[in-house]
């Protein structure tokens, strides 16, 4: 199985507290991926962001016990991360941000997001959504108010459950592979992968999923509503993530908008890993 290696991670902060379990992700993921870390602030016209007011990755880090309390930056360094500040000012933080994302194309984008609905949802679009749509890769969005699958105080990562729903377009395999490697560089172990077909056919698409250290793994199949049933799925397995792959070139929404990744962004309740994949670059087949 061809694994993609994670080399770089970027995260664009507000400094709120809502947005520390985005950051633990990131920082946890770069550290074990031995990457860079870009951590992006946009501040208003006039507003002074000055480098201290960007989160501690170094206070972290001696919390994981990974550096000493009074770690330097060659500490840092030697834990596996390579910590890149950015600060930026400007009227649409979303617009700066996507712009960054879509110039450097990070292998991976950990976005903090809102989960609005309605009326509230129209007046006030995500940023997060914004961003991701110029991302060409791997996207993990994690829900304010949820814990997700890294330990805040400890930075162990628990990838127990993982649901991936399965179609025949776009094919899976390239995000399930990316799946595995997140749960390999996070040394998970145990983890619990749950392929989803959602349909009135018996005919999956033909994908493997992960083998690993006390990895297990299993089929099913649901008729019914596609975005109800994930959700219901991840509920009753109580997911630790969800994969979905994304189709087309111009990134997340561009591919998917009003459809199903969107829509079980809106209302999970764990992180979600979108990897966006080119359809003509992958095949699709069915198993009975």
């Amino acid at each position: 199985m061809n694994l993609p290696s994670i080399r770089s991670v970027f995260h664009p902060t507000d400094f709120s507290l809502g947005d520390e379990t985005a950051l633990i992700h990131a920082l946890r993921i770069a550290v074990a991926a031995r990457s860079s870390l870009e951590l992006m602030h946009v501040g208003a016209e006039g507003e002074e962001v000055h480098w201290s007011d960007f989160p501690s990755i170094r206070s972290h880090l001696a919390q994981w016990g990974l550096v000493p309390q009074e770690a330097s930056a060659a500490d840092v360094i030697e834990a596996g991360v390579r910590p890149i500040k950015i600060r930026r000012h400007g009227t649409d933080p979303a617009e700066e941000i996507a712009a960054h994302v879509d110039r450097v194309k990070p292998d991976l984008v950990v976005l903090s997001t809102h989960q609005r609905h309605g009326l509230q949802r129209t007046l006030h679009p995500s940023h997060a959504e914004r961003v991701a749509r110029a991302s060409r890769s791997q996207t993990l969005f994690v829900p304010r108010g949820f814990p997700g699958f890294v330990d805040s105080d400890t930075g162990q990562a628990h990838l127990l459950q993982v649901l991936i729903p399965l179609d025949h377009r776009p094919f899976a395999q390239i995000a399930i592979n990316a799946a595995a490697s997140l749960a390999t560089q996070l040394d998970c172990k145990g983890v619990h992968w749950v392929g989803l077909h959602i349909g009135s056919s018996p005919r999956f698409p033909k994908v493997t999923l992960p083998s690993g250290p006390g990895w297990s793994s299993e089929f099913k199949l649901w008729d019914g509503p596609v975005v109800e049933r994930i959700l219901e799925t991840a509920s009753a397995i109580d997911a630790s993530l969800i994969v979905m792959p994304t189709a087309g070139h111009h990134g997340f929404l561009d591919a998917i908008r009003g459809s199903t990744t969107e829509r079980v962004l809106q209302a999970c309740r764990c992180p979600l890993l979108a990897v966006n994949m080119a359809a003509e670059n992958h095949g699709s087949e069915s198993v009975e």
